[in-house]
């Protein structure tokens, strides 16, 4: 499996190239079929145009909750059992039920960055030392 960036690179040069053949005013035969077949491969792989025209993610937050928790997890000695829906662990990940949770801050916006980062103890951890997990939301 490509990554999201090796799917996202393949889409724009394929809208490139399909550009190219474009003459003027003139559409090409098939023009609205190749368009819709194009849109429903960039939807599939989870992307949509933004308002440039630039491929943007449209990863489901069940999907992104899922990977982040995953990777979280997968740097544990052991796993949570019961498990909690992976929407749960991430809340209490940013909830600070397993440690400290900081979102970075941008002091020039005033906000958040959708960055944050949670400290796994050594006893936690499959090394054996301390681990920094950094997130996106």
């Amino acid at each position: 499996m490509k990554t999201n960036q090796e799917q996202r690179d393949a889409i724009q040069h394929l809208w490139k190239e399909l550009d190219k053949v474009w003459d003027g005013e003139k559409r090409p035969g098939n023009w609205d079929t190749t368009c819709e077949a194009m849109a429903v491969l960039t939807e599939s792989l989870g992307f949509e145009l933004d308002q440039s025209g630039d491929l943007i993610s449209t990863e489901s937050a069940s999907t992104t909750a899922y990977k982040i928790v995953q990777g979280y997890l997968d740097l544990h000695k052991e796993e949570l059992f019961p498990r909690p829906s992976d929407e749960t662990i991430l809340a209490n990940m940013i909830g600070g039920v397993y440690g400290e949770c900081r979102a970075d801050f941008d002091p020039v916006l005033n906000t958040e960055t959708g960055l944050y980062e949670i400290e796994i103890a050594a006893s936690d951890s499959k090394s054996g030392d301390p681990v920094l997990f950094t997130f996106n939301l």
